[in-house]
């Protein structure tokens, strides 16, 4: 394995990264993929690295492929809609690529629900692979490749391993892909980053290809109907305790809102996500909080935590759970018969926990 990070010497990393171009070169035909429950930093940093890819090395044949639906409120990017959603295993079976490249996580299950059969069949194929993440936690995807350097967004990664490293030109869509990708995964610039002054930099290099960074931060505050009887019921639901709060959404609003008006999922995470990124930090004296729903899965509820950066209560009380993710934005899932039994066990589990 070739595992490049900030703490490698420059030498060493010059060398990691030309192996990892050499097989980029050897290979004719690549996948990208994501995380399941996919955001904008994964979809970004996947379709970033298929474009480069496409832009960079003649005659490859590049594809890109999420195991989940697809936030619709970036699909102005270029080529969006060439993004395909199959089961992993079963586009790896069909396409058959030399190289497969994972963006945007260290865990395998993340990627593919059945991570033995996507493991089986990286092995049986003996396809090369690598990861390209920026998440400072534990790995369970053992790849040929693997770069992380712990920047503020996937997409900002791929930004510094193919045009800083490799000295790959990218135009000005590609340029949108990447800072669309870093706006959505550190809350427009606002959460915490000890490399920040890296992250300004790329900022600037971005925006010199003529990238207009209001339209992206506008494409986060465009509100469908639905989006605002999600905010709706999450507002209703709020709960303040001592310094957190939490907040879910009811089976009943589930059953009636979502699933009997065929809602999808990426219309449902929308909303959420809106609620969380405009409220659930603001909550007068509390610190910290979570957003708990039931899944398209039936008895599966997640959990999404946020803190302010003051704080790691987000990551510590996800990892409390099975869970991760970062600092101040993480999360996990728990089986329950109903909301009220997922909130159960969540709170007497809390009352353990010194967050």
């Amino acid at each position: 394995m070739i595992y490049w990070t900030r703490d490698q010497s420059l030498k060493t990393t010059h060398i990691y990264i030309k192996n990892f171009k050499e097989a980029i070169q050897k290979s004719q035909k690549i996948l990208i993929t994501s995380h399941i429950n996919c955001d904008q930093d994964g979809i970004t940093s996947a379709l970033g690295t298929k474009l480069i890819i496409e832009k960079n090395f003649e005659g490859k044949i590049v594809e890109a492929n999420i195991d989940s639906a697809l936030q619709q409120n970036i699909s102005f990017l270029k080529d969006f809609h060439k993004i395909q959603t199959k089961n992993l295993v079963e586009k790896i079976e069909e396409f058959k690529p030399d190289l497969l490249i994972f963006t945007d996580g260290q865990v395998a299950k993340r990627f593919c629900e059945d991570e033995d059969r996507l493991l089986k069949t990286i092995k049986d194929r003996n396809i090369t692979s690598a990861l390209i993440d920026h998440h400072d936690s534990e790995t369970t995807l053992q790849t040929d490749f693997r770069f992380n350097n712990w920047r503020s967004s996937c997409a900002e990664e791929i930004y510094h391993l193919f045009v800083k490293g490799m000295n790959l030109e990218i135009d000005r869509d590609i340029a949108e892909i990447i800072l669309t990708g870093m706006v959505y995964d550190t809350g427009i610039f606002t959460y915490k980053n000890k490399y920040f002054r890296e992250t300004a930099n790329t900022i600037a290099d971005l925006l010199e290809y003529g990238v207009i960074i209001e339209d992206i931060i506008n494409s986060k505050k465009q509100y469908t109907k639905m989006d605002l009887k999600i905010i709706g019921e999450l507002s209703n639901n709020l709960e303040v305790k001592d310094n957190f709060c939490y907040t879910y959404i009811s089976d009943e609003f589930f059953n009636n809102e979502i699933l009997d008006k065929k809602i999808p999922e990426d219309e449902f995470k929308r909303g959420r996500h809106i609620w969380m990124d405009l409220f659930i930090k603001n909550i007068k004296d509390c610190s910290w909080g979570f957003v708990i729903y039931q899944t398209y899965t039936k008895n599966k509820y997640k959990i999404a935590a946020r803190s302010r950066q003051d704080k790691i209560a987000a990551r510590n009380f996800a990892e409390n759970f099975g869970g991760g993710g970062h600092d101040q934005a993480a999360g996990f899932s728990l089986e329950a018969e109903n909301i009220q039994e997922a909130l159960e066990k969540i709170l007497e589990k809390k009352l353990k926990l010194k967050i």
